[in-house]
């Protein structure tokens, strides 16, 4: 069965079980259930008729069906969010006109990135050797655990302002819990996916707003340092900037021009945002998208069975 199959199901089992008095089924809707042949077919078939009987009754049935439908419109919006606040992102320039090396612009939003790696790292190994003991893995993360709250609460909401009776309305309480419950795997691959998108946007709107910036104003390239020498300083960076020297071919600059740019002196701040925003779509950007991809693909393989 796929995504809409089980809410068919879980929402119909809800109702039959929480129908002891026969309330929400009377007993001659039942009976001409039986003639039809619902309760002669599968599972499927039986909750397909369970549905589509109460749903001709009442608008309660049709609406928490498509209130526990994944909002399509979600993704765009969350995308487009983060590529906007990535774009007002303002940490290129701003100490004034110059870039100063030293501080890693956007450092930040690669170490946090860095650092989720890890996490996901670890998280994978824990899963791989909990699995091989047998052992139960927990089935949401944390953002899972707001979203069904989230969600949960919209529902039992919605479910109090409809004109459907206290059995009905108990009912489709039931179905919401059964549905967050049974669907956490399938609601954790969405989230994934969502979360991935959005970092991989917020990067790649901060590389334009960069750009963008830098059209309207002169940005000049410097450092300054207690401690560290010219030497020091071109080691870190040639370091920092390794995948953006890698994917444009641009070089880091020698030692003999990084000691050239030591404040008060500087250059034109172009090649260095060239390898700053290659480096970011390096580790950030690729890797984000790629992670995207393969929470999509549990996504998809999940919605259909």
């Amino acid at each position: 069965m796929n995504e809409h199959d089980v809410r068919v199901v879980l929402l119909a089992r809800a109702v039959e079980q929480n129908d002891p008095q026969h309330t929400i089924l009377s007993d001659d809707d039942r009976r001409r259930l039986a003639e039809r042949g619902g309760a002669g077919g599968g599972p499927l078939q039986r909750a397909q008729a369970v549905v589509d009987l109460l749903a001709a009754r009442t608008q309660a049935v049709s609406r928490a069906l498509a209130r526990t439908r994944w909002p399509r419109w979600l993704v765009p919006v969350a995308v487009v969010s983060a590529l906007l606040a990535g774009a007002a992102l303002n940490e290129i320039g701003s100490g004034g006109a110059r870039v100063n090396i030293l501080s890693i612009p956007l450092g930040a939003m690669m170490a946090w990135n860095l650092l989720t790696y890890l996490v996901l790292a670890a998280v994978a190994v824990v899963g791989w050797v909990r699995r091989g003991r047998g052992a139960p893995m927990p089935r949401r993360c944390a953002v899972t655990h707001l979203a069904h709250a989230v969600f949960t609460r919209g529902l039992a909401g919605l479910s109090g302002r409809m004109r459907a009776s206290a059995a009905l309305r108990e009912a489709l309480a039931r179905f919401s819990a059964d549905w967050l419950r049974i669907g956490a795997p399938l609601h954790d691959a969405r989230i994934r996916t969502l979360l991935h998108l959005c970092a991989a946007a917020l990067a790649a709107g901060a590389i334009a707003g960069m750009y963008l910036r830098g059209i309207g104003f002169e940005f000049l390239a410097g450092w300054e340092s207690t401690f560290l020498d010219a030497s020091a300083v071109r080691a870190i960076a040639a370091a920092v900037y390794l995948p953006g020297a890698a994917l444009t071919g641009v070089p880091v600059p020698t030692v003999a021009e990084v000691a050239a740019i030591r404040a008060p002196g500087g250059e034109d701040a172009a090649r260095w945002l060239h390898l700053i925003a290659a480096t970011i779509a390096v580790v950030v950007i690729g890797p984000r998208l790629l992670l995207a991809l393969a929470a999509w693909l549990v996504e998809r393989h999940r919605a259909a069975r």
